[in-house]
Order: C-alpha cells, then structure tokens, then sequence
C-alpha cells in the first residue's frame, strides 16, 4: 500500500492482513506486474527514499549541509546521515563521486 492511499483501501488491506491474505494497491500490483514481466531489475537509484535523492539533487545544485538542514529544519547530522545513506547505496566513495552521480543523471535539474 502507498502511504497515500484512501482510507478504505487501507482498511481493506488491514482486513486482508489479519486474514494473513496479501493486498496491493492498485498501483503496486500494476508495478509488481510490470516488473515482473518485463524482468525489471531493480538498481541502487531505485532504493533511495525521497530525501536521499533530494539531498544528492540539492549537493549538485551546490547546497551545503548546513544548508539543506536549514531548509529541512533538521540538524546537519541528519543531513549527513541521508547523504551517507544514499552514497552507499549508490557505492560512491567521494563528494566528488557524489556530484557526478547527480549530474549524469540529471538530478540537478529542477
């Protein structure tokens, strides 16, 4: 289920749940079909959350951590934290790893 979800698909699932029965969302089922069909594979991009790839778009636009957590209105700990997370799921081992990353794929574009 997306978190997005209307309210009565989410008591259908947790119906669905407590009869230890699966329940997907439409969109989810449609992605799962997809992918199954089509052998997606999944790549590393894929598994950054929304704030890990805000991050690397906001690094490659040339924002600072004390920036970005300024305009999150979180500590520059958990910039750091996000940004961490995202260079190891993408295996970069350098800011400049980092920005390149962002660049090739078009992530500093708004």
């Amino acid at each position: 289920m997306l978190k997005t979800e209307e309210d009565s698909q989410i008591v259908r699932a947790v119906q669905a749940l407590l009869r230890k029965k699966p329940c997907f969302s439409r969109q989810v089922a449609e992605t799962l079909l997809d992918d199954f069909l089509g052998g997606g594979k999944v790549t590393a991009s894929d598994t950054l959350t929304a704030r890990e790839r805000e991050v690397i778009q906001l690094v490659a636009e040339g924002q600072s951590n004390r920036a970005i957590a300024d305009r999150w209105a979180v500590s520059v700990k958990t910039v750091e934290t996000r940004r961490a997370s995202a260079m190891r799921k993408l295996n970069l081992r350098s800011g400049v790893e980092f920005a390149l990353h962002a660049v090739r794929n078009k992530l500093n574009e708004p």
